[in-house]
């Protein structure tokens, strides 16, 4: 190889004896090795899906022979160039923090020119024209955008869970670290819960290969973190065929009290897997990746991993990778996959074992619930009690994922207010209940919807002012609505008489009907004692005995009264009884009359007028 030429990676280098696949190993800085018996091999360049045209050698395949034990046979190269066009997509997703209910995580994608960001493909090797373009992100599961992290790309919008960056030119893209934002993860997850990205690039117009153009991650949601850890995307249940990739990562943290120098991740891939599309996706730090039938080894020399104590985020690491399963696995096929940790001399962390299952595709369970505001539903032993849809994954007998989608609805209690007036002296009936005071009351009703209604009601009593001022013969009123004048002798309503002052023209007991709004009411009767009749009240010219009394009083006159009246009347001033005086005496029986004050009145043929209280006790 030429010194100015770039040295590509990660290409897979495959090692083959007797057509039996026995080595794998994965480009380092553009180079490869294999340790190796005395035998004839085979070393094959894997080109599936490479963006470049072997150039030299002419063939794949090169015959080797090792023949001097503890030799070393080299110059074994391979030599590429660019197809023409372009080759942009995206390759790997990857979090340095778990999800957990209520707190922050990173999502890290890498995507742009797969040439020279993934394969390193420099302008010596190719010579991209400049290429503009779309990346999306889609994010879906209990977790909201939070915002992008420090030195990556702002998006050009954000609209609800996605996530769009219009890229002026792939080519001057920082595939690694372009795409990183962080995310809330909901406090209503659950552990398990799937949270994927789904990362679309575009144009595929003129795309060498646009099968990296469109890929979905999944994370699951967990309750508790161990650093050195395993996961596999996607999560779970694999629908039947499942011929697709699946994607693993390898976390690891330095959490000893000194720099790690020398680490090494072995990995045992299931025996359902297939070694032979494996692909090295991204890392932390270049690692030296061969692989021996289905054991895995990743090695990472000279990587001085600092450890945890002294700074905490440079002592993490990863390396991500995929494979295909074995074609057509039958249904109930459960892949499993551990690996181990090597920091430095120390024995091996074992991490979690990742498991999924292949079944048969189960049609989620669609239900919708109707709550009322208030009320709350379980729905896999969370309470709810906001409107939205939820979902929850349940494992079948058979192992398989089975999704239960819940739509709630919450209902408002129907409410009503109602807003009465009545007059003083009427009652309002409010669902049964007879109600005279100003207030507000409620009623709680069934309503249709099973919801409950709420009715308010508020109720004022419209009181009208009847008190009545008397200044001689003159009488007024306060109020504002409109007034009638009536003569309670006569009962009759006195013409013109409509202000808010009286002037009585005769002696006599009069009041006011007043109405204000739709409420009517009357003032007591007061007697007025006009200047022409002027009240005479002379104890000398009658007496009235006895008074008190319980029936009978005798009235005597000091002198003959021709054609007098006797008048007795209540504190009203109604008139309840009247008697012509003829002589100097009567007796009236006033059995009929209750216990209270009453006035006596003598008016004689001059016009004058006499009073006297009288008590009647029964």
């Amino acid at each position: 190889m030429q010194t100015n030429e770039d040295l590509i990676h990660p290409v897979k280098v495959k090692l083959y004896q007797g057509g039996n696949l026995e080595q794998q190993c994965i480009f380092y800085n553009g180079g490869y090795s294999f340790n190796t018996d005395l035998n004839t091999y085979t070393v094959e360049i894997d080109t599936a899906d490479l963006p470049f045209l072997l150039t030299c050698p002419s063939s794949i395949d090169t015959t080797v022979n090792v023949t001097v034990a503890d030799s070393l046979v080299t110059d074994i190269d391979y030599a590429f160039n660019c197809y023409p066009g372009y080759d942009i997509g995206a390759w790997n997703v990857h979090s340095n923090l778990s999800f957990f209910p209520g707190n922050i995580a990173h999502i890290n994608f890498s995507a742009g020119n797969v040439v020279t960001c993934f394969y390193n493909g420099g302008a010596s090797t190719c010579s991209s024209p400049a290429m503009s373009g779309q990346v999306m992100a889609i994010l879906t599961g209990p977790a909201t955008y939070n915002g992008p992290l420090s030195g990556s790309l702002i998006p050009s919008s954000v609209s609800g869970d996605t996530i769009i960056w219009n890229i002026p030119d792939f080519n001057l893209l920082n595939c690694t670290n372009s795409f990183a934002f962080s995310v809330y993860v909901n406090t209503s997850a659950n552990s398990g819960d799937p949270l994927c990205l789904e990362i679309i690039v575009s144009p595929d117009a003129g795309d060498n290969h646009i099968s990296n153009n469109h890929f979905i991650h999944c994370f699951q949601v967990v309750n508790s973190y161990d650093p050195n850890e395993k996961e596999v995307s996607p999560v779970g249940s694999l629908v039947y065929p499942f011929n697709d990739w699946l994607t693993y990562t390898i976390h690891f943290q330095n959490t000893g009290t000194a720099p790690a120098q020398h680490i090494q991740v072995l990995d045992t891939l299931d025996a359902d897997l297939d070694a032979s599309t494996f692909q090295l996706l991204s890392y932390s730090h270049a690692p030296m990746v061969q692989l021996f039938g289905s054991n895995v080894k990743f090695n990472f020399p000279n990587i001085n991993l600092p450890d945890s104590t002294t700074d905490a985020e440079a002592s993490k690491g990863y390396v991500s990778y995929r494979v295909k399963p074995l074609a057509n696995l039958p249904l109930g096929t459960t892949i499993e996959n551990t690996a181990s940790i090597y920091f430095d001399f120390n024995s091996p962390i074992v991490t979690n074992t990742v498991s999924n299952i292949i079944c048969n595709p189960i049609a989620p369970t669609n239900i919708s619930q109707t709550i009322c505001a208030g009320d709350s539903y379980n729905f896999n032993g969370t309470t709810i009690s906001t409107a939205g849809n939820y979902s929850a994954t349940f494992n079948a007998i058979n192992g398989c994922d089975s999704v239960v989608n819940l739509n709630l609805t919450v209902l408002n209690a129907a409410s009503n207010t109602l807003t009465e007036n009545i007059c003083s002296g009427d009652i309002y009936n409010f669902n049964g209940l007879n109600i005279s005071s100003t207030g507000i009351y409620f009623d709680t009703l069934a309503a249709i919807n099973t919801c409950d209604s709420i009715i308010t009601l508020n109720l004022t009593v419209e009181t009208i002012n009847t008190t009545i001022q008397q200044s001689s013969d003159t009488l007024s009123v306060t109020s504002s609505g409109s007034i009638q004048w009536i003569d309670c002798n006569s009962q009759q309503l006195i013409s013109g008489a409509n202000g808010n002052i009286f002037v009585a023209t005769m002696s006599g007991n009069y009041a006011a009907i007043i109405t204000e709004g739709n409420c009517i009411d009357t003032t007591s009767c007061t007697q007025v004692f006009t200047s022409a009749n002027e009240l005479t009240i002379d104890h000398s010219q009658f007496t009235i005995f006895p008074n008190p009394t319980d029936e009978n009083i005798t009235i005597e006159f000091s002198q003959p009264c021709e054609n007098c009246r006797i008048e007795i009347s209540n504190t009203l001033g109604q008139i309840l009884l009247t008697e012509k005086l003829n002589q100097n005496s009567e007796i009236l029986n006033l059995k009929s009359f209750s216990s209270g004050l009453y006035f006596c009145i003598i008016k004689d043929d001059s016009g004058k007028m006499y009073q006297k209280k009288l008590v009647i006790e029964k």
